[in-house]
């Protein structure tokens, strides 16, 4: 008995698979699509079916770099991190500064007890 009702079981998702999802997925394998690089045709990657540009590695390039310079323009503040400084970063470098100016013979003693160490 639960052979049988395996079976139907199976059966239903077979048939659903083959009513609604393959003509699907035969619509979406068949469609050629123009390259925007190259204006060649092409077929889309099966997974990526979005695809606008053909597998050629010049191409691809092509695609990579484009996409780069569009992710510049729309973030044009990322590599400038090291420009932009915090508040505290600020206030904390400032406080370093005179700390070191007040502070040089604390250096002078440490590269001497450095030197004390090694000999």
């Amino acid at each position: 008995m639960g052979d049988k009702k395996l079976r139907e079981g199976l059966n239903i998702r077979f048939k659903l698979w083959y009513i609604y999802i393959k003509p699907r997925m035969k619509n979406k394998v068949n469609i050629k699509k123009i390259c925007k690089i190259c204006q060649k045709e092409f077929i889309p990657n099966k997974f990526h079916p979005h695809q606008e540009v053909c597998l050629n590695p010049l191409c691809q390039h092509k695609r990579e770099l484009i996409n780069q310079r569009k992710w510049r323009e729309a973030n044009p503040d990322y590599f400038k991190y090291k420009e932009k400084k915090s508040l505290w970063e600020q206030k904390r470098a400032k406080y370093l500064e005179l700390w070191r100016k007040t502070h040089k013979d604390y250096f002078k003693l440490l590269r001497q007890k450095k030197s004390a160490n090694k000999s």
